[in-house]
């Protein structure tokens, strides 16, 4: 039960029975389950409707800090390579909130609490007018490198976007050859406009061909 409490408060998946013999392991599930915890149901996740009620239900208030940190935390991990600039951001924020109340629990678990609530809520789109899922995280990179005014850059990544599309729908995407003619096309693009330093083309390039490979999904819906 302790292993299992542990694993789900820290979303790690290593963390669970692995030591126990067949028939010991059998008992000791069989017992965990009468006592209404079902070992092969992941911890609930923090996008979860029930995720309020689930971290209210300890009573300790250290111990609902705990969940809402390790859930962060987990979440963070998980979609970090889908827009590696906004999560960074999120983890810096879950940072702050965790160092400068470190010890004022109650101020900690309302912080988190409105923290994860605007998790939940979701990106919303800004004054770009740019799609929060399929365009913001190419921004974002662009953003990191580049001194141009936000609307120029808005309209590059529309422009980047709408090519980077086309090509992830191709059959043959997942060739090196069609991949790199990607990144070189890209390269060029933001060359010709001035976007980012010549030095840096490369690894921008390189950097916007690997988003779009962590979001195919996304960019065919």
């Amino acid at each position: 039960m302790i292993k299992k409490a542990v694993a789900d408060l820290y979303r790690d998946e290593k963390l669970n029975i692995v030591s126990s013999k067949e028939k010991v392991r059998a008992l000791i599930d069989q017992y965990i389950e009468s006592q209404g915890i079902d070992p092969k149901v992941p911890p609930i996740d923090i996008m979860s409707l029930d995720f309020k009620t689930h971290v209210q239900r300890h009573r300790s208030i250290k111990a609902q800090a705990a969940e809402m940190e390790f859930a962060a935390r987990h979440h963070i991990s998980v979609n970090y390579e889908e827009d590696p600039v906004y999560y960074k951001n999120l983890s810096e924020k879950l940072t702050e909130i965790l160092e400068s109340l470190a010890d004022n629990w109650e101020e900690k678990v309302e912080a988190l609490q409105k923290y994860i609530e605007q998790i939940q809520a979701g990106r919303t789109t800004d004054e770009t007018g740019l799609d929060p899922k399929t365009q913001m995280p190419f921004l974002n990179i662009l953003g990191e490198y580049s001194q141009k005014q936000l609307p120029e850059l808005a309209q590059a990544t529309v422009e980047i976007v709408k090519h980077i599309r086309q090509e992830v729908r191709r059959v043959n995407w997942g060739s090196q050859i069609v991949q790199e003619d990607l990144r070189r096309w890209i390269a060029g693009y933001l060359d010709d406009r001035d976007l980012v330093s010549y030095n840096q083309l490369e690894e921008v390039a390189d950097k916007l061909v690997q988003l779009a490979r962590r979001n195919r999904d996304n960019l065919m819906a």
